[in-house]
């Protein structure tokens, strides 16, 4: 048959005069193209191209600058040279070191350490040469000594450069000069606020804010926790649990229905709401589920005593899900309650996904709601007095820069007067009309609209309409007398909303107007316009009705003329030809209008409201929404006190919500479930990470507080406090020495768990805030039977799957144990525990200490931000107050092994020169093995300003953006390169079939090159390589399965050995095998690259393909 082959793509260039060229120049080469562009003047721009260094990454510009003044390259030459060379070269030495770090060049060239040093004086162990050069470097080094003040100069001088130049402007150009200072002020605000946590807030705040929000949620653990121990798995079977939902729903039905009905009620039964309610629940209940019934009653009384509720018993309404709850009060009203018929009507209106049936679920939900709420006020009331100041109102707060706190929050609204019944739950129904029904107008707040509504009901009054509640109805919002303007008519209302009385007056307007609507089609479209503008709900037949799209009509009129002269131009004329004569209807419009639209356009509701009525029209208005209630008056909160707007803010970013919309996308698309599924398969289930994540501790604790962070009795005492926060064990009462001062470890420990017990990555990834009841399962045992179900359910891939349990309680102690010792290191340097705190924060990072912005936003684009966010403020601080700290990690891991020649910096991938890069012993077959990284925080730092920031960023978003950005640009951005070129899938090689089939992957025979003595290449053998398709490889790669496939080809398939090997598959140093001559060729195709691309683009060469087929 002979021999196969295989088509093969060339590329090959001609000069632009043809075919032929006098002076035979080889355009395949790098001197030939080089030669070209010398040929056609274009010199210059091909120098740079071929003769081009590498400039320094950031991380070898610190190095140089920082370690600019370490003597050991000055004592090495004294001692080959003579004292006055020595001499001589350290001062060149710290001119060229600080010139390299300046200007990005390598200027001064290799530098010698006192590892080298040690070597010199005949020291051959490698540990002990490089014991002997780290002390060397950190002892002998001045920078140890003043780098820190040197920083500190460099950067006030800037400074003062920087003020002086803008007072000089301001003398010649003093609008200019303000100019600049209130741009500045208000982007430096405008940034502060998006991505500074706390920013201008009183000192303090910040960490009072953050030590309530972790209290707040050790008590809904508690909650968790205890209601999990009385009703969790295998406590009630599924009918009890059944049965024990109904029963609550009919006693509070029962209690609902006797509120309602008031004095009338009491003085028949002789008995209060509360005990009918209680008498309903058990009626006819079985044994067990009676038994849960009275404890949850003992135990809503005892909260209820605990948190100062009046009426304990109400705390409990939690079997209906909140989204269906108006739903049910309205059809349930006719319902007998404790009939024996009662659980077959009750599920005939509450199917399962209306009810929550899982009991401990349900009344952690409901008493976590409670108690929040209560320690929230408590907290703005103790937070208004420590940081608060008193005005004489709300004017003069605003004047200063400060904030009104009410009892409820940063928004004020109506306090009222208790009479014989709380009206509570009828507002809680307004207010869930309100927003059931506004319709195409503007959401309002419960105090506008009932001041509107009041209003209105005050001028119709006037007019001889008569304005009462309407009690009974199942969906109707109002009813009115149609044409009852002209006979004294009737308007009832249900939902006291400006839309609502509007629309019923226009049916008491509708004397025989409505008749004409259905006579011209003209008329008809327009009407059709405002019922789908104003969002008119019911069916069809009454969306089409007549009389109800002139209501509709009228109420767009009245808030709106200009709109509805816009959509309906025909019909407005009709409508102001035949009803605006009337002289009662037109000035009833006309006042109207001017009041709803005068509230409508009010900056802030608050104070210009009282200025406006004197809340006479929200008592007309609560008097007919409110009628059985013993009315005795309203008034509005006072307020709390008055914080700061920057303290007002801090209380937003953490307690307030804020972007909901995105939120709702965000859980409702699936986007959060991928991102959180992405996160936590990539990190806490390999070794690595964990290892990582401890070292980077240590370093981020002597970063901040120095040599004391490797204190073994600082270290031990803060994993002691890491293991009793993460068993939940009781603090033991024990005298502690820290510093060589003697204190209580309960003293010591408390305010660190009351600090920091919900502040980690994992909690803050994992919403570990117990927002919904739906973490129970997170205060469950290990392997308890929830679990095991959960991890069954789930394939092993839930949030609270087993594997993922224990991922982060390992996560969780070492984050813990390094903010522990931090604090204890503090402690010990005679810090007060406050400080203290606030130290151990800097260095181990509060995950909860985001903006809004960064939280809902930048942490959804950016999956690991909040490391990267606040891993570069410790590294800048660093560098601004303690350089040295940074300069003595890298001599640390840098002494480790060979340092880089400079021909190997030139040569090797751009991410092995932007970290701590260095080499180690070749393998048995002469390959190159190099430590790429160490995952060190500054290596972190530096990475982010590395080569082609732009990849950079887009390869640390979120796969579901990064992806198809990638696609669409044609790049790897992790690697830098074009797409499809990345086509090597070596993690795959042992993959199964079907996988590899997924991926295209094919095994293709690659030559292995090598030069020879005359310098050029030649084959030395063969080498399988994995070929896949690069747009599924990229795909596969961003998957959460990626950091899975990765490692089991380091442990089995890795072409790693030895100790090399071990260190990569556990510590998370990243060793890697490096093709010195390969790295070389890429980077002259590169260079050949640029040249074609210059001289084609300068119309000097031509490029040409040609298909053939080789033997």
């Amino acid at each position: 048959m002979g021999f196969t082959t295989q088509t093969k793509l060339t590329t090959g260039f001609v000069n632009k005069g043809g075919f032929t060229d006098s002076i035979k120049t080889d355009l395949s080469t790098l001197e030939g193209l080089n030669q070209q562009a010398q040929q056609a003047g274009l010199g210059k721009e091909a120098i740079k191209i071929t003769k081009e260094v590498p400039r320094l990454s950031v991380l070898q510009r610190v190095e140089k600058g920082f370690g600019a003044f370490n003597p050991a390259e000055a004592i090495l030459t004294g001692v080959e040279k003579g004292a006055v060379k020595g001499a001589g070269r350290y001062v060149g030495g710290v001119i060229t070191g600080i010139g390299s770090a300046v200007t990005g060049k390598d200027i001064e060239g290799e530098r010698r350490y006192f590892k080298d040093v040690a070597e010199k004086i005949g020291i051959e162990n490698g540990i002990a040469k490089w014991g002997i050069g780290f002390v060397g470097d950190v002892l002998l080094d001045p920078s140890t000594y003043f780098g820190g003040a040197l920083a500190k100069g460099i950067i006030g001088g800037t400074k003062a450069i920087g003020g002086v130049g803008l007072k000089g402007i301001g003398k010649v150009m003093p609008q200019v000069e303000q100019g600049i200072r209130l741009t500045g002020t208000g982007l430096q605000d405008a940034l502060g606020r998006a991505f500074q946590y706390g920013y201008k807030a009183t000192k303090g705040a910040k960490e009072d804010v953050l030590t309530f929000l972790s209290k707040q949620q050790r008590a809904k653990l508690g909650l968790a926790a205890s209601n999990l121990n009385r009703l969790g798995t295998g406590v009630l079977t599924k009918k009890q649990s059944e049965e024990l939902a109904l029963k609550m729903i009919a006693g509070k039905r029962a209690e609902f229905l006797a509120r309602e009905g008031g004095e009338v009620v009491a003085e028949k039964t002789a008995r209060t709401p509360a005990e009918i309610a209680k008498e309903t629940a058990l009626k006819e209940t079985s044994p067990e589920v009676a038994k849960v019934i009275e404890q949850q009653i003992a135990r809503s009384k005892k909260i209820g005593e605990q948190i100062g509720l009046e009426n304990p018993y109400e705390v409990y309404f939690p079997f209906i899900k909140k989204n269906k709850l108006e739903k049910f009060l309205n059809e349930s009203k006719g319902i007998k309650v404790g009939s024996e018929g009662y659980r077959k009507q009750f599920k005939n209106l509450l199917t399962n996904e209306n009810i929550e049936l899982n009991p401990a679920k349900a009344f952690f939900t409901r008493e976590s709601q409670i108690v929040s709420d209560r320690m929230t006020r408590d907290f703005l009331g103790g937070f208004v007095k420590k940081y608060g100041k008193n005005f004489a109102n709300e004017t003069e707060a605003k004047a200063s820069g400060y904030r009104a706190v009410y009892e409820k929050g940063l928004d004020g609204g109506l306090g009222f007067y208790k009479g014989v019944i709380d009206p509570a739950e009828d507002i809680l129904k307004q207010i869930e009309l309100q927003n059931f029904s506004q319709g195409a107008t503007v959401p309002q707040l419960l105090e506008q609209s009932f001041t509107k509504v009041g209003k209105a009901i005050q001028f119709a009054e006037e007019s001889g309409l008569k304005i009462s509640k309407l009690i009974r109805a199942k969906t109707a919002l109002g009813r009115a007398t149609l044409g009852g303007i002209e006979k004294g008519g009737e308007v009832k209302l249900k939902a006291f909303i400006s839309n609502t009385i509007a629309h019923e007056l226009g049916h008491s307007f509708d004397t025989n107007l409505s008749k004409v609507i259905n006579t011209k089609r003209i008329y008809q479209r327009e009407l059709s316009k405002i019922v789908d503008f104003m969002g008119l709900g019911g069916g069809q037949a009454y969306r089409k009705s007549a009389v109800e799209r002139f209501a509709e009509f009228t109420s767009l009129y009245i808030h709106s003329p200009q709109k509805a002269i816009k959509l309906a131009p025909e019909f407005t004329k009709y409508f102001e030809l035949e009803l605006l004569p009337n002289n009662k209807i037109s000035d009833l419009i006309s006042k109207l209008g001017d009041f709803f639209q005068k509230v409508d356009k009010l900056p802030n509701i608050k104070t210009p409201l009282k200025e406006l009525d004197n809340a006479n029209y929200l008592e007309t208005a609560i008097r007919k929404a409110f009628p059985r209630k013993e009315y005795v008056g309203v008034k509005h909160n006072p307020p709390l006190g008055y914080i700061s707007e920057w303290d007002a803010k801090l209380i937003r970013d953490s307690i307030s919500p804020e972007f909901q919309t995105i939120n709702m996308l965000a859980k409702a698309t699936g986007f959060d479930a991928v991102t959180s599924l992405f996160k936590r398969s990539v990190t806490g289930l390999f070794l690595p990470f964990h290892i990582r994540n401890y070292v980077s501790g240590l370093i981020q604790n002597f970063e901040t507080l120095g040599k004391d962070a490797f204190n073994p009795k600082n270290i031990a005492i803060g994993q002691k406090i890491a293991y009793l926060m993460g068993k939940n064990k009781k603090i033991p009462e024990k005298i502690i020495n820290i510093g060589g001062k003697q204190m209580k470890f309960s003293q010591v420990m408390k305010p660190f768990v009351d600090r920091f017990s919900g502040d980690t990555f994992y909690n803050a990834d994992f919403d570990m805030a117990l927002k919904s009841g739906s973490e129970l399962k997170q205060v469950t045992g290990l392997f308890s039977k929830a679990r095991i179900m959960e991890t069954i359910k789930t394939v092993g891939l839930g949030t609270e799957a087993i594997p993922f349990k224990i991922a982060r309680g390992i996560g969780q102690f070492i984050e813990h144990q390094q903010k522990a010792t931090a604090y204890i290191a503090a402690l010990g340097q005679g810090k007060k525990i406050n400080e203290a705190l606030r130290i151990a924060e800097t260095a181990g990072f509060d995950y909860r200490a985001l903006t809004r912005f960064e939280s809902q936003i930048m942490r959804r684009i950016i999956p690991f931000y909040s490391f990267t966010r606040k891993n570069i403020e410790l590294q800048l601080k660093t560098l601004g107050e303690n350089p040295q700290r940074i300069n003595q990690v890298l001599r640390f891991f840098g002494g480790m092994g060979e340092q880089l020649s400079q021909e190997e910096e030139q040569s090797l991938p751009a991410f092995i020169r932007e970290s701590i890069g260095i080499k180690l012993q070749d393998t048995p077959e002469g390959l190159k093995q190099y430590i790429s990284s160490f995952g060190t925080p500054i290596e972190a730092f530096t990475q982010l300003f590395g080569s082609n920031s732009i990849l950079r960023t887009i390869s640390q978003t979120n796969p579901l953006l990064k992806v198809p950005i990638e696609i669409g640009i044609g790049k790897d951005s992790f690697r830098q390169r074009d797409l499809k070129d990345v086509y090597d899938a070596k993690e795959y090689k042992l993959a199964p079939q079907t996988i590899k089939d997924l991926l295209n992957i094919k095994e293709v025979q690659k030559d292995i090159l090598k030069k020879n003595e005359q310098g050029k290449l030649i084959k030395i053998g063969e080498r399988t390589q994995y070929v896949a398709n690069p747009t599924r490889l990229l795909i596969a790669r961003s998957l959460f399965t990626s950091r899975g496939v990765t490692y089991l080809d380091q442990i089995f398939g890795n072409d790693l050995k030895g100790f090399v090997k071990f260190i990569k598959t556990t510590t998370g140093i990243k060793p890697q095998q490096i093709d010195i001559e390969m790295q070389k060729a890429i980077k002259e195709k590169e260079k050949r690259r640029a040249l074609e691309d210059l001289l084609i683009r300068h119309n000097i060469i031509r490029k040409f393909e040609n298909v053939y087929k080789p033997k």
